[in-house]
């Protein structure tokens, strides 16, 4: 199996996909030197990877393959995302200033909306 993580701290961050047993490593994206990638979720069915930048505070996708890269939504209103999950065309955060569960459509227009707040 494969798994995608970020790599943070080097002087080009980027998100890569490797084997489960690392005989195999591949840069999905490389972001510019002060970007920081944080959570991850991948949506297999249409084959997207996405992603919030800790620095830049965006909600980010590109395909698996690495291209098409796009900026869903520009989120510095939220500061401290803790997961980020997708179910059909929507995409879910947990923010951890209101403990609130927000979500937004995959798809332009980017509608966002609360699931649910503390």
């Amino acid at each position: 199996g494969l798994m995608y993580f970020g790599v943070r701290g080097v002087k080009s961050p980027y998100i890569a996909e490797g084997t489960l047993n690392g005989t195999f490593l591949r840069k999905v994206i490389e972001m510019k030197e002060d970007l920081i990638p944080g959570v991850l979720s991948i949506d297999y069915l249409s084959n997207r990877l996405y992603w919030v930048d800790s620095f830049s505070l965006q909600l980010e996708s590109v395909l698996l393959n690495g291209s098409d890269h796009e900026i869903l939504l520009d989120i510095h209103e939220l500061s401290n995302i803790r997961g980020l999950t997708n179910y059909e065309n929507r995409l879910y955060w947990t923010e951890g200033v209101d403990d609130a569960i927000r979500w937004v459509d995959k798809y332009p227009p980017y509608e966002t909306g609360i699931l649910i707040k503390n």
